[in-house]
Order: structure tokens, then C-alpha cells, then sequence
């Protein structure tokens, strides 16, 4: 387990160093693309949301950009928010946070 954890660290260390605006577009906007990395990564990844970030759940343990998330309190799973029309907006709206993003520093 503690193994699996250093890998699920790594990875994500490995992502958010590959370039300086990668903790920006997985913290504003793409935090569901990490989790969707993560789950191709380790199936049983579940995601949860508290209105504004999503993390990922892999054996009880949390993840965002920034590694281990601690304070998990106000976060719940992902499905109790969206169905899957939900999803489908959810995706829309980050596309654009992330643009949004990518325009911004191109100034």
C-alpha cells in the first residue's frame, strides 16, 4: 500500500512538473482530467467534489496536483452532484476554465 501510494505521488509529481502552468490547469479547471488520468492509471480511482475541485479517491486515500489532499471534510462522491448529463456539463465548463486559463498567460 505505501508503494502504491509513492507511485500515485510520483505520477502526479511527474505531471505537475512537466510544466510551471500544470498546477494552475489541474487546480482551475482540469481537476477532472487528473482524476480521469488517474482512474486509466488505477481503475478503482473515485472522484469527489465539493463544489469547486474534484479529487481522487484511491484506497482512502485523496489526490489533487498538489499530492495528498488531508482535509477531505466537505468533499463527497462525485456521482451524489452529477448524473450523466451532469458529467457532460462538467466537462464543457472545464474546457473553458482551461482556456480561459491558456488566454490569460498568452497576454
Amino acid at each position: 500500500m505505501k508503494n502504491k501510494h509513492r507511485k500515485i505521488l510520483n505520477i502526479i509529481s511527474s505531471i505537475r512538473e512537466s510544466h510551471s502552468k500544470m498546477e494552475d490547469i489541474f487546480s482551475y479547471g482540469s481537476c477532472l482530467n487528473l482524476f480521469i488520468i488517474l482512474r486509466n492509471i488505477f481503475p478503482e480511482a473515485k472522484p469527489y467534489f465539493n463544489i469547486d475541485h474534484i479529487i481522487t479517491k484511491i484506497d482512502n486515500k485523496f489526490y489533487d496536483i498538489k499530492g495528498t489532499v488531508l482535509n477531505t471534510k466537505e468533499y463527497k462522491p462525485y456521482e451524489k452532484f452529477f448524473n450523466k448529463k451532469g458529467l457532460n456539463r462538467s466537462f464543457v465548463q472545464m474546457y473553458k476554465y482551461e482556456l480561459n486559463i491558456c488566454n490569460y498567460e498568452s497576454r
